[in-house]
């Protein structure tokens, strides 16, 4: 009996850190890619105006990044209020977010 918990799964993808050497392009069987967090960039889009949160996403390819806001850090409830595919590596998140309220905490929450 195997332990893995990815034992003859056919839908899996093994992501690598930049600077990390001996990588192929498959690891048991599974395609690797260079595992890229994705960031906010700071641009002419980067910024809080009347409840609207912009900026640029960058990093991996094709990775989807969910942007969620709270009003309370003290005792957090993350609602999501955008979804985006990177697409060539970046994405502007439909422009603007629409935050909330004014007073809201934003996170990013990458999917592979």
């Amino acid at each position: 009996m195997v332990s893995c918990p990815f034992y003859e799964d056919d839908n899996t993808t093994v992501y690598y850190w930049p600077g990390t050497t001996g990588w192929d392009a498959t690891f048991g069987g599974g395609p690797t890619v260079l595992w890229y967090p994705p960031v906010p960039t700071i641009g002419a889009d980067f910024g809080v105006r009347t409840n609207q949160l912009g900026f640029t996403l960058i990093g991996t390819n094709n990775l989807v990044v969910v942007v969620e806001a709270s009003t309370n850090l003290s005792d957090p409830t993350w609602a999501p209020v955008a979804t985006n595919t990177l697409t060539g590596g970046s994405a502007i998140p439909n422009g603007r977010i629409i935050l909330p309220v004014s007073t809201a905490f934003a996170r990013l929450e990458a999917h592979a």
